[in-house]
């Protein structure tokens, strides 16, 4: 019978460590790279400084202020930093701050905003002429240069000590090949000249 008090014990304190550190992962990646909270911007007013948590922040506030276009540039930047990022980060457990981030994110939007958005991703993605400018905007700002501490420092690795790699990436990690393939792949973007199709 101790041995069950001690796990639920023990449980109970990883949920509480695990909702700090969310709580923590949302207040340190807003005020150290990204957009402030339910601040709404276009994506020429972006750079590859900012994280995919304040991004997806940024696109939930266009989408409640009905920017939508705005709101689907953000979401495609974001999903392709965080897609990246998963794809340079070595602990799988860390990938799952994504999950956690789009559900923050865009969990609160009411229904009629939300299929608003729905709607603006689905016209974006079918009409080739606007995805391909939407596209050309993500490309032109490019691979995200900053240090991905959002989903390092929350993966079980880092919980558990066993994420002793370093700085937890990929070693040998190639930045522009895994752009491209984000782009391609997740983002459906055509391929330019020169890429791996």
């Amino acid at each position: 019978m101790v041995w069950v008090k001690r796990i639920f014990k023990g449980l109970l304190v990883f949920v509480v460590l695990v909702g700090l550190s969310l709580a923590g992962l949302g207040l340190y990646a807003r005020d150290q790279f990204g957009l402030v909270l339910d601040r709404c911007v276009g994506l020429d007013e972006v750079d590859n400084r900012y994280n995919p948590i304040g991004l997806l922040d940024g696109a939930a506030a266009c989408a409640r202020t009905g920017r939508i276009d705005d709101a689907v540039g953000l979401y495609v930047l974001g999903g392709a930093y965080g897609r990246f990022d998963m794809r340079r980060v070595q602990d799988r457990t860390a990938h799952q701050v994504m999950s956690v981030a789009m559900l923050t994110a865009f969990g609160g939007l009411d229904e009629e905003v939300r299929k608003a958005f729905e709607d603006g991703v689905a016209a974006v993605t079918s009409d080739p002429a606007r995805h391909a400018r939407t596209c050309a905007a993500v490309r032109r700002i490019g691979h995200p240069t900053y240090k991905p501490l959002y989903m390092t420092m929350h993966g079980m690795g880092n919980f558990t000590g066993t994420a002793r790699n370093g700085d937890g990436m990929v070693k040998g990690f190639h930045a522009d090949a895994a752009w491209q393939e984000v782009l391609i792949k997740w983002a459906k973007c055509p391929p330019t000249d020169g890429e791996i199709r």
